[in-house]
């Protein structure tokens, strides 16, 4: 290379939406496949023929109405609705976020339980306040008010069940956070979960609509 010339470095990977048409990094898409089983919805490269779709609601409604993931995967999907789509990228993203629980667990940049984190939280260590949907209101108060009073985000949009399945071990109804990137990723996606997941487990459009389970990893199947 000659002297003084600097090399533009690659670009990152780039994914077209099959609902709004805008190109986006492939880390902010969810990549759709078809297979034996149905559906695969997942994050990431995969085999074969893959669709890829924003994380929104309008650009779920629009692949559903335009039948776009039919065309782009070329499969007989069958009845498809905007609920059975708009689940299973739910549970995707759910396992995404319990994953980055899971490392920042092994990293030792978590602390669960009501005294810990509240130790933590006088302490000036707590990035995010993780809240189980199950946990007692004055708990949940008390918490959030020293959460508040530091500016320190508090969400309880995750069950008892995934706070314990993230960390393993004893029933967990509250995590603390205590890094910042730990804690900006999983914000990131708590609120592209939430951008998508209204009006999870409504009957949709279709005829016959159904999920099926979402197998363990970073993927689930209709």
């Amino acid at each position: 290379m000659e002297a003084g010339v600097v090399r533009k470095p690659p670009d990152a990977p780039g994914r077209t939406c099959v609902g709004c048409g805008r190109k986006r990094g492939q880390g902010e898409l969810v990549r759709i496949s078809a297979g034996p089983a149905g559906l695969t919805v997942q994050f990431g490269r995969g085999d074969g023929r893959g669709a890829y779709l924003c994380l929104d609601a309008r650009c779920l409604e629009s692949v559903i109405k335009r039948k776009a993931l039919q065309k782009v995967l070329k499969a007989d999907l069958g009845p498809l609705s905007v609920a059975h789509l708009r689940e299973a990228i739910h549970r995707a993203v759910g396992q995404r976020i319990l994953r980055l629980l899971g490392l920042a667990h092994r990293a030792r940049r978590v602390v669960a339980g009501v005294r810990g984190v509240m130790r933590a939280l006088e302490a000036g260590r707590v990035h995010l306040v993780l809240l189980g949907r199950e946990m007692s209101p004055r708990g949940g108060r008390q918490l959030q008010a020293v959460a508040e009073s530091k500016g320190i985000p508090v969400v309880a949009d995750l069950s008892r069940d995934e706070l314990t399945l993230a960390l393993g071990g004893p029933s967990r109804e509250v995590i603390g956070l205590l890094d910042g990137a730990f804690a900006d990723g999983i914000l990131i996606w708590l609120r592209l979960r939430a951008s998508v997941s209204a009006g999870v487990g409504e009957s949709g459009d279709a005829e016959g609509s159904g999920t099926g389970g979402g197998r363990r990893g970073e993927d689930a199947r209709i």
